[in-house]
């Protein structure tokens, strides 16, 4: 079967490729979500920040596998669909970060 986004490759070796890449690609996202919540909220919410964080967590993987299984034969575009919205966050991540956490800088100028 020839569905694939890339006619050179069958659909179930581009799928385990794409989802090899994918897996590595997002392995950062929760740590760094983690770290941007301990950055920029409040002490005394974080507790109710990584509560929410892993309900969103969970809702996206359960939006993501129905949507996989929803698409049929056009499996591929949530790939897309889940690149662009990798990459927007990921711009959003860069803009947002700092050079040196806040707790680094506070113990070199002690």
């Amino acid at each position: 079967s020839l569905s694939s986004p890339l006619p050179i490759a069958p659909a179930r070796v581009l799928q385990v490729f794409v989802r090899g890449v994918n897996g590595a690609a997002l392995g950062s996202i929760i740590p760094l979500s983690q770290s941007l919540l301990a950055e920029y909220i409040p002490e005394d919410l974080l507790g109710q920040a990584f509560g929410m964080l892993g309900v969103g967590e969970k809702l996206a993987g359960t939006l993501a596998s129905t949507s996989i299984v929803w698409a049929g034969d056009r499996w591929y575009y949530v790939y897309y669909l889940l690149g662009l919205m990798s990459m927007a966050m990921g711009l959003v991540a860069f803009n947002m970060k700092h050079s040196t956490p806040a707790s680094v800088k506070k113990i070199k100028a002690e």
